[in-house]
């Protein structure tokens, strides 16, 4: 049977000692949610430890272990004339969790720690738990003397919630699975009047101390993020302070930032529209509360936490390193962990590159060909100016390597020429919105000449550029490269990707790893398997270099190559990769190539 999760409301109200004349002793409020919050550390730690990466010495001692056990097996059947068997698959060694010795160990602990607790209660005594106390109160700044009676209060309360601890931990070795109980600390906080027996107050807010509230209105005023990332990290920096209060920022921990995350592994990736207008932890409480009726929903995964709600904690807190408000950030290298991430059989990566088969599978798909009525429903809604445009977004994936947003966001003006070269010139525009991930991604990204070839971009003029609106573009020289992408959000090509999404799994060449970002892997595998420098793919491809020497030599607009080399490498990189071929076949039979102008 699984034990329910304990938590402290940080509404109820806490009693505050004022007076000289009170017993220093801690209420019983404060006395049940520091024994809670004990339980929670000392569960949630045991659970941490069950998904902890083992060292490369931990994985190879184990398989030593496991193979001096099969050649003892091995040895006694031969004595005894037993046929042996090798058993057909080598044994299975675990990269994450308890090994065999910390199973023992916690086991025998457990056991004895329950088995003597009760006789040390009747006596009185609690040392046996006293540098558990001392790392309590030190953990939550509590400021109470070994001498104090709050001191032996404490201890006696940690004594009964040690020895719950240590049965939860001894059903979890048996194999019934004990929640970790969720604890909300309020956010109030508790002082005794005495010398010996103070709670250590939050430092108060003031000019240098500002609440998180304010650090993160001073991120939205000075960083400008872009609307979408401003209404993701506003929604973690509300739930933030659901969770801890709204802190001075001097008086947020690594704690602070552990329990946000601890809460949101527990957090519903979709609230119910009935509890919606409730904070975060009533959700969890009420969801809690209806387990026997109904299942507990979906819970957030760890990446979306990772990559979103902690993204956007270590970025506030960061401003305010970055503002001298805080010397550390103490939400740095906490991340919730992903056991399929550590399973050897489930490792690999998020994203993967299209092959061969999969650019074959698409350019010979109805979005390319015109062969008869397109039996594609999906391609059936397009009109011809979006198949024109959803072509060139995916030429230019694979031509480029480029993100799909990089690519979106060109203006005809983009296209220009240089030494005789024409490339797309990718940067940012504040007036118009565009943006890019990081300064690295401002680049020159010289244009194959098959797709000017076959009429899928803009040629320029000689002597002239698009940027002055003189390009064979069959309409003009001005506006947008994808004149029919929009979208409601900050993203232009959300739409797009979304649309993919469904086309790709229309034509079979659809999985979780392949998305049209597989087309940026299947750029840097190509020209990776030419022997094309890796420096240069990434010039093309907008990553930051690993060397402080990677930045020498740059000219005014950043670039470390010249177009000539950028042009050579990538015409080499496709032609000697074989992508260029895959293209061309591809496409021999019957293309609608957009009729925007003629080489």
């Amino acid at each position: 049977m699984r034990q329910e999760r304990a938590a402290v409301d940080a509404s109820l109200p806490v009693a505050v000692a004022t007076s000289p004349e009170m017993p220093a002793l801690l209420s019983p409020l404060e006395l049940e949610r520091l024994s809670l919050l004990y339980l929670h550390h000392a569960l949630a730690d045991d659970e941490a430890a069950r998904a902890t990466p083992k060292s490369p010495e931990t994985i190879e001692r184990e398989r030593q272990q496991a193979q001096e056990r099969e050649d003892l097996i091995r040895e006694l059947s031969e004595k005894k004339g037993i046929p042996y068997t090798p058993p057909s698959t080598p044994p299975t060694i675990r990269p994450v969790g308890l090994t065999d010795e910390d199973i023992d160990a916690k086991r025998a602990y457990a056991e004895r720690f329950i088995h003597d607790a009760p006789f040390f209660i009747a006596k009185g005594e609690t040392y046996p738990v006293h540098h558990l106390v001392d790392a309590l109160i030190k953990r939550e700044h509590l400021h109470i003397a070994k001498e104090s009676p709050a001191y032996y209060q404490l201890a006696l309360a940690i004594m009964r919630t040690e020895s719950k601890a240590q049965e939860a931990i001894l059903k979890r070795l048996s194999g019934e699975w004990v929640e970790t109980p969720l604890v909300a600390v309020p956010t109030l906080p508790i002082t005794l009047n005495n010398a010996e027996g103070n709670r250590m107050p939050p430092a108060s807010p003031h000019d240098d101390n500002p609440l998180f509230s304010e650090v993160w209105e001073r991120y939205l005023a000075e960083r400008k993020p872009a609307p979408k990332t401003a209404q993701d990290f506003g929604t973690a920096v509300r739930r933030f302070i659901e969770i801890n209060g709204d802190l001075p920022v001097q008086s947020i921990k690594a704690r602070h930032v552990r329990m946000f995350k601890d809460t949101l592994l527990k957090c519903p990736s979709r609230v119910p529209k009935e509890l919606q207008n409730l904070p975060i932890l009533k959700v969890i409480k009420r969801l809690e509360s209806r387990k026997k009726e109904e299942p507990y929903p979906k819970t957030l995964s760890p990446k979306t936490i990772n990559d979103k709600a902690l993204t956007a904690i270590k970025a506030v807190l960061s401003h305010a390193v970055d503002n001298g408000f805080i010397e550390t950030n103490p939400a740095h290298q906490i991340r919730a962990v992903d056991p399929a991430q550590h399973n050897a059989d489930n490792a690999g990566p998020s994203r993967i590159p299209y092959d061969m088969d999969d650019i074959r599978g698409i350019l010979r798909s109805p979005l390319f060909h015109e062969q008869g009525t397109p039996s594609n429903g999906i391609l059936k809604r397009l009109t011809q100016e979006e198949k024109r445009d959803y072509q060139r977004l995916v030429l230019l994936g694979i031509f480029t390597g480029a993100r799909l947003e990089e690519i979106g966001q060109l203006d005809i003006a983009d296209i220009r020429e240089e030494e005789g070269i024409t490339y797309i010139f990718i940067h940012a525009d504040a007036a118009t919105g565009r943006r890019i991930k990081n300064k690295t991604s401002r680049r020159k990204v010289p244009v194959h000449p098959f797709l000017l070839d076959r009429g899928f971009l803009p040629t320029i003029r000689k002597g002239e550029g698009c940027g002055s609106a003189q390009c064979d573009s069959g309409g003009g020289g001005g506006g947008k490269l994808f004149p029919t992408l929009s979208s409601k959000t900050d993203t232009l090509t959300a739409p797009f990707s979304k649309w993919w999404r469904r086309y790709t799994v229309s034509i079979g060449v659809y999985t979780p790893q392949k998305t049209f970002h597989s087309f940026r892997h299947t750029f840097k595998r190509t020209l990776r398997d030419a022997g094309i420098d890796g420096k240069l793919t990434d010039a093309l491809q907008g990553h930051a270099g690993t060397s402080i020497a990677d930045n020498y030599g740059r000219d005014a607009e950043g670039m470390g190559y010249s177009m000539p080399v950028l042009f050579r490498a990538l015409c080499e990189g496709m032609e000697k990769g074989g992508l260029e071929q895959v293209v061309k076949e591809s496409l021999a039979p019957s293309v609608s190539s957009p009729n925007h102008g003629k080489k």
